[in-house]
């Protein structure tokens, strides 16, 4: 009773001064009927509904004076956070107004409330895109990220979100009086979001890409050096019949046709070599890219040479 005695007292004198009816905008005779509701459920020291009737006025139909009465009745209901900021912005609204008495009385009342606010710092981690953090459900604007802001005491919900990432929640308790509560929001990847299945493909399957890239082109340099033994093999015929055309055989012909069969034999041996090389290494790619489970050694790389008369492959890498 001596309560709520004390609270109809402090609404009673400062009646003329709160008591300011919203002026017409919008619903302006609901937002007047809800004004007056949580005058009176203020004077019988019932807080949270009065606060309900004040912010719903309020909503309806903004005015300095229906601020005011809700920065009151948030900060007789401990939500310090809540009444600090709304007699601040109903200073501003003031002074702008020029109405002094208003604007001192919002003021005071503020720098009151100042020391002794509760503050909440959220971190959050770095470089993660279209990150959305929401405080009891409403989004955070990225200036209260990070540094140190006010907010009511009591329990919260902290919940926060981006592409790519699960949903994260927490609750939070925060206490009455001067302290600070720090939340770290910590999002890890959501392997059946789009954004995860669009990742990079897995090591192994890539290795079987290049692989099979190299073994191809390895093939492809054993065909042409089996073309080029070809070519090397005819060329030795003719010059043989043209040196039979001599008696005795013209030896600048036959010369010429024994170092021609020369290279014919070694341009298909090392044909035949790096042809079959390239269908190994072609099936090394076939394996490396159907068992998906296998790491590829790293820094592996296969690199196919070729000189006259010669072709190589060779393995290089850190393993």
């Amino acid at each position: 009773m001596h309560t709520r005695l004390a609270i109809a007292l402090a609404v009673a004198s400062l009646a003329a001064l709160l008591d300011a009816p919203a002026e017409a905008q919008s619903n302006p005779a609901i937002a007047e009927q809800m004004f007056r509701e949580g005058q009176q459920l203020l004077r019988q020291g019932r807080i949270s509904e009065a606060c309900e009737k004040l912010a719903a006025s309020q909503r309806l139909d903004p005015a300095i004076g229906t601020l005011m009465n809700l920065a009151y009745c948030h900060e007789l209901e401990g939500k310090t956070a809540s009444a600090w900021s709304e007699y601040a912005d109903a200073a501003a609204q003031s002074a702008r107004a020029e109405e002094p008495q208003r604007e001192r009385f919002a003021r005071e009342h503020a720098a009151a409330l100042e020391p002794s606010l509760s503050k909440m710092r959220i971190e959050v981690p770095r470089d993660v895109a279209g990150l959305e953090v929401r405080l009891d459900g409403t989004p955070l604007p990225v200036a209260s990220i990070g540094p140190e802001v006010p907010v009511d005491p009591g329990e919260h919900t902290l919940e926060a979100s981006a592409p790519a990432k699960k949903a994260w929640r927490q609750p939070l308790h925060v206490a009455p009086g001067r302290g600070l509560t720090v939340a770290r929001v910590e999002l890890e990847d959501d392997a059946g979001s789009d954004a995860a299945l669009a990742a990079p493909t897995h090591p192994s399957r890539t290795l079987g890409y290049v692989l099979a890239g190299v073994g191809v082109a390895t093939v492809g340099v054993g065909v042409a050096l089996l073309v080029r033994a070809g070519a090397f093999d005819h060329k030795s015929n003719d010059e043989a019949n043209v040196a039979r055309q001599f008696s005795p055989p013209d030896p600048t012909f036959v010369s010429a046709s024994l170092a021609d069969h020369q290279s014919a034999v070694a341009s298909q041996t090392a044909g035949l070599v790096t042809a079959g090389v390239g269908a190994a290494v072609l099936g090394a790619g076939a394996y490396f890219y159907f068992a998906r489970g296998a790491a590829p050694a790293a820094g592996m790389h296969v690199v196919p040479g070729l000189a006259p008369g010669q072709a190589s492959l060779a393995l290089t890498g850190a393993f």
